[in-house]
Protein backbone atom coordinates (compact mmCIF):
# COMPACT_ATOMS: atom_id res chain seq x y z
CA UNK A 1 0.00 0.00 0.00
CA UNK A 2 1.56 3.33 -0.94
CA UNK A 3 2.41 5.42 2.09
CA UNK A 4 0.18 7.70 3.80
CA UNK A 5 0.68 11.12 3.92
CA UNK A 6 -1.53 13.48 5.66
CA UNK A 7 -2.54 17.36 6.31
CA UNK A 8 -3.95 18.76 9.42
CA UNK A 9 -8.09 19.34 8.87
CA UNK A 10 -9.78 22.18 11.01
CA UNK A 11 -10.64 21.54 14.44
CA UNK A 12 -10.76 18.01 14.28
CA UNK A 13 -7.08 17.23 13.72
CA UNK A 14 -7.53 14.51 11.47
CA UNK A 15 -5.45 13.95 8.46
CA UNK A 16 -6.05 13.63 4.86
CA UNK A 17 -4.86 11.02 2.47
CA UNK A 18 -4.32 10.18 -1.47
CA UNK A 19 -7.15 7.72 -2.02
CA UNK A 20 -7.54 5.95 -5.00
CA UNK A 21 -10.43 7.10 -7.79
CA UNK A 22 -13.72 6.88 -5.80
CA UNK A 23 -15.28 3.40 -6.46
CA UNK A 24 -12.32 2.20 -7.94
CA UNK A 25 -10.01 -0.40 -6.76
CA UNK A 26 -6.20 0.06 -7.42
CA UNK A 27 -6.49 -1.96 -10.43
CA UNK A 28 -9.27 0.31 -12.24
CA UNK A 29 -11.79 -2.19 -10.79
CA UNK A 30 -15.15 -1.70 -9.09
CA UNK A 31 -14.62 -1.82 -5.37
CA UNK A 32 -16.38 -4.28 -3.53
CA UNK A 33 -19.31 -3.62 -0.89
CA UNK A 34 -18.28 -3.40 2.56
CA UNK A 35 -19.40 -6.52 4.59
CA UNK A 36 -19.54 -7.13 8.38
CA UNK A 37 -22.40 -7.73 11.19
CA UNK A 38 -23.93 -4.26 12.80
CA UNK A 39 -21.53 -3.29 15.57
CA UNK A 40 -18.69 -5.22 14.30
CA UNK A 41 -15.20 -3.69 14.43
CA UNK A 42 -12.33 -5.07 13.15
CA UNK A 43 -9.22 -3.79 14.83
CA UNK A 44 -5.72 -4.65 13.95
CA UNK A 45 -3.67 -4.44 17.09
CA UNK A 46 0.09 -6.35 18.00
CA UNK A 47 -0.94 -8.56 20.91
CA UNK A 48 1.37 -6.72 23.10
CA UNK A 49 -0.12 -3.61 22.70
CA UNK A 50 -3.67 -4.62 22.89
CA UNK A 51 -2.83 -6.83 26.30
CA UNK A 52 -1.58 -3.48 27.48
CA UNK A 53 -2.28 0.22 29.00
CA UNK A 54 -3.64 0.89 25.22
CA UNK A 55 -5.68 -1.82 24.63
CA UNK A 56 -7.11 -1.36 27.99
CA UNK A 57 -8.30 1.99 26.92
CA UNK A 58 -9.68 0.70 23.33
CA UNK A 59 -11.84 -1.25 25.54
CA UNK A 60 -13.14 1.72 27.79
CA UNK A 61 -13.71 2.79 24.57
CA UNK A 62 -15.36 1.06 22.03
CA UNK A 63 -16.73 -1.91 24.56
CA UNK A 64 -17.85 0.21 27.30
CA UNK A 65 -21.78 -1.07 28.52
CA UNK A 66 -24.39 0.75 26.31
CA UNK A 67 -26.47 3.15 28.70
CA UNK A 68 -29.88 2.18 29.74
CA UNK A 69 -29.71 -1.78 29.49
CA UNK A 70 -30.98 -3.57 31.70
CA UNK A 71 -28.33 -6.47 31.15
CA UNK A 72 -24.71 -5.51 30.38
CA UNK A 73 -23.78 -4.88 26.65
CA UNK A 74 -21.24 -3.97 24.97
CA UNK A 75 -21.62 -0.23 22.48
CA UNK A 76 -19.72 -2.35 19.92
CA UNK A 77 -18.08 -5.77 18.61
CA UNK A 78 -14.54 -5.62 18.83
CA UNK A 79 -12.68 -8.61 16.56
CA UNK A 80 -8.94 -8.10 17.58
CA UNK A 81 -6.84 -8.98 14.38
CA UNK A 82 -3.09 -9.05 14.36
CA UNK A 83 -2.41 -6.82 11.66
CA UNK A 84 -0.01 -8.94 10.03
CA UNK A 85 -3.18 -11.81 9.35
CA UNK A 86 -4.89 -8.28 7.93
CA UNK A 87 -5.66 -10.34 4.59
CA UNK A 88 -7.98 -9.25 1.73
CA UNK A 89 -10.85 -10.64 3.22
CA UNK A 90 -10.48 -8.59 6.40
CA UNK A 91 -9.78 -5.32 4.62
CA UNK A 92 -13.26 -5.83 3.55
CA UNK A 93 -15.14 -5.15 6.60
CA UNK A 94 -17.05 -2.47 7.00
CA UNK A 95 -15.79 -0.59 10.26
CA UNK A 96 -12.09 -0.84 10.32
CA UNK A 97 -9.36 0.23 13.19
CA UNK A 98 -5.53 0.66 13.01
CA UNK A 99 -3.99 1.13 16.42
CA UNK A 100 0.04 1.53 16.75
CA UNK A 101 2.74 3.97 18.15
CA UNK A 102 5.60 5.17 16.24
CA UNK A 103 8.21 3.84 18.92
CA UNK A 104 7.22 0.30 18.75
CA UNK A 105 9.14 -1.97 17.09
CA UNK A 106 6.64 -5.09 17.50
CA UNK A 107 5.99 -7.16 14.17
CA UNK A 108 2.63 -5.90 14.49
CA UNK A 109 2.92 -2.29 15.11
CA UNK A 110 5.54 -2.27 12.37
CA UNK A 111 3.52 -3.24 9.70
CA UNK A 112 1.08 -0.54 10.29
CA UNK A 113 3.89 1.80 10.60
CA UNK A 114 5.37 0.74 7.43
CA UNK A 115 2.29 2.95 5.81
CA UNK A 116 3.50 6.20 7.16
CA UNK A 117 5.66 8.25 5.25
CA UNK A 118 8.82 9.70 7.14
CA UNK A 119 6.92 13.02 6.53
CA UNK A 120 3.70 12.13 8.64
CA UNK A 121 5.43 11.15 11.65
CA UNK A 122 7.88 14.14 11.73
CA UNK A 123 4.58 16.06 11.63
CA UNK A 124 3.19 13.94 14.17
CA UNK A 125 6.21 14.04 16.16
CA UNK A 126 5.86 17.96 16.16
CA UNK A 127 2.52 18.07 17.00
CA UNK A 128 1.54 15.26 19.44
CA UNK A 129 -2.21 16.21 19.47
CA UNK A 130 -2.31 14.44 16.10
CA UNK A 131 -3.49 10.93 16.77
CA UNK A 132 -5.97 9.65 14.26
CA UNK A 133 -6.58 9.65 10.34
CA UNK A 134 -9.79 8.87 8.97
CA UNK A 135 -10.68 7.09 5.22
CA UNK A 136 -13.80 6.26 3.81
CA UNK A 137 -13.78 3.33 1.27
CA UNK A 138 -10.12 2.64 0.91
CA UNK A 139 -10.47 -1.17 0.49
CA UNK A 140 -14.76 -1.25 0.14
CA UNK A 141 -17.60 0.91 -0.94
CA UNK A 142 -19.36 1.58 2.57
CA UNK A 143 -16.44 1.62 4.80
CA UNK A 144 -15.11 3.48 7.61
CA UNK A 145 -11.01 3.01 7.92
CA UNK A 146 -9.79 5.18 11.15
CA UNK A 147 -6.03 4.87 11.77
CA UNK A 148 -5.05 5.96 15.56
CA UNK A 149 -1.54 6.50 16.31
CA UNK A 150 1.33 8.56 18.83
CA UNK A 151 4.85 8.39 19.03
CA UNK A 152 4.80 7.16 22.13
CA UNK A 153 2.06 5.10 24.28
CA UNK A 154 1.64 7.47 26.86
CA UNK A 155 1.08 10.21 24.10
CA UNK A 156 -1.53 7.95 22.50
CA UNK A 157 -3.60 7.18 25.88
CA UNK A 158 -3.51 10.97 26.55
CA UNK A 159 -5.34 11.61 23.06
CA UNK A 160 -7.52 8.47 23.23
CA UNK A 161 -9.17 9.74 26.79
CA UNK A 162 -9.83 13.03 25.68
CA UNK A 163 -11.44 12.27 22.48
CA UNK A 164 -13.30 9.03 23.83
CA UNK A 165 -16.76 10.41 23.14
CA UNK A 166 -15.91 11.56 19.76
CA UNK A 167 -14.86 8.23 18.95
CA UNK A 168 -17.60 6.28 19.96
CA UNK A 169 -20.25 9.01 18.43
CA UNK A 170 -18.08 8.42 14.79
CA UNK A 171 -19.13 4.69 14.87
CA UNK A 172 -22.43 4.99 16.76
CA UNK A 173 -23.77 7.30 13.96
CA UNK A 174 -22.54 5.16 10.96
CA UNK A 175 -24.09 1.96 12.85
CA UNK A 176 -27.05 3.77 13.34
CA UNK A 177 -27.43 4.45 9.90
CA UNK A 178 -27.04 1.15 8.55
CA UNK A 179 -29.53 -0.15 10.94
CA UNK A 180 -32.09 2.17 9.99
CA UNK A 181 -31.72 2.25 6.70
CA UNK A 182 -33.08 -1.60 5.64
CA UNK A 183 -35.30 -0.84 9.18
CA UNK A 184 -37.09 1.77 7.50
CA UNK A 185 -37.13 0.99 4.13
CA UNK A 186 -41.12 0.39 4.18
CA UNK A 187 -43.00 2.12 6.83
CA UNK A 188 -46.36 1.48 8.58
CA UNK A 189 -47.83 4.87 7.67
CA UNK A 190 -51.15 3.83 9.13
CA UNK A 191 -49.31 4.02 12.79
CA UNK A 192 -47.15 7.13 12.21
CA UNK A 193 -51.02 8.52 11.54
CA UNK A 194 -52.30 7.83 14.64
CA UNK A 195 -49.34 8.85 16.66
CA UNK A 196 -49.15 12.36 14.86
CA UNK A 197 -53.02 12.45 15.34
CA UNK A 198 -53.62 11.22 18.40
CA UNK A 199 -51.03 12.07 20.38
CA UNK A 200 -49.15 14.66 18.94
CA UNK A 201 -46.00 12.97 18.34
CA UNK A 202 -44.21 12.09 14.95
CA UNK A 203 -42.15 8.68 14.88
CA UNK A 204 -41.35 6.59 11.96
CA UNK A 205 -42.93 3.23 12.35
CA UNK A 206 -41.20 0.28 10.34
CA UNK A 207 -43.57 -2.14 8.41
CA UNK A 208 -43.23 -4.52 10.58
CA UNK A 209 -45.18 -3.21 13.48
CA UNK A 210 -48.86 -3.43 13.41
CA UNK A 211 -51.15 -1.25 15.40
CA UNK A 212 -52.44 -3.79 18.12
CA UNK A 213 -55.12 -1.47 19.99
CA UNK A 214 -55.59 2.38 19.54
CA UNK A 215 -57.86 4.82 21.27
CA UNK A 216 -57.72 8.96 22.08
CA UNK A 217 -54.78 8.64 24.52
CA UNK A 218 -53.04 5.24 23.68
CA UNK A 219 -50.93 3.62 21.22
CA UNK A 220 -50.29 -0.28 21.00
CA UNK A 221 -47.73 -1.27 18.47
CA UNK A 222 -47.02 -4.91 17.69
CA UNK A 223 -44.31 -6.46 15.95
CA UNK A 224 -45.26 -10.58 15.68
CA UNK A 225 -42.38 -12.84 15.58
CA UNK A 226 -42.86 -16.29 13.14
CA UNK A 227 -41.23 -18.48 16.21
CA UNK A 228 -42.49 -19.31 19.31
CA UNK A 229 -39.11 -19.33 21.09
CA UNK A 230 -38.52 -15.53 20.09
CA UNK A 231 -40.90 -13.16 21.70
CA UNK A 232 -42.81 -10.44 20.02
CA UNK A 233 -41.30 -6.95 20.21
CA UNK A 234 -44.47 -4.61 21.84
CA UNK A 235 -43.94 -0.66 21.52
CA UNK A 236 -46.45 1.12 24.01
CA UNK A 237 -47.25 4.90 23.99
CA UNK A 238 -49.60 6.89 26.21
CA UNK A 239 -50.35 10.38 27.05
CA UNK A 240 -51.58 11.32 30.44
CA UNK A 241 -52.39 14.67 30.82
CA UNK A 242 -50.60 16.43 34.26
CA UNK A 243 -52.93 18.77 36.58
CA UNK A 244 -51.35 20.88 38.61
Amino acid sequence: MKAISYTILFIFSLFLISCNQEGKDRFGGAKPKARGSIGEIILAIDSTKWAGPVGEELRAIFEADLPGMIRSESMFKVVRVDPRAMNTMLKRYTNLIYVTTFDDKSGGSQVINAQFSKESKEKAQADPSLYSLRMEDEYATGQEVLYLFGNTEDELITNLRKNKDRLQNLFEVRERGRLEKPLFSRKNSAAEYEARTKLGIKIKVPASYQIAKTTADFLWLRSPTPTARRPDISIFLLRNRLHG
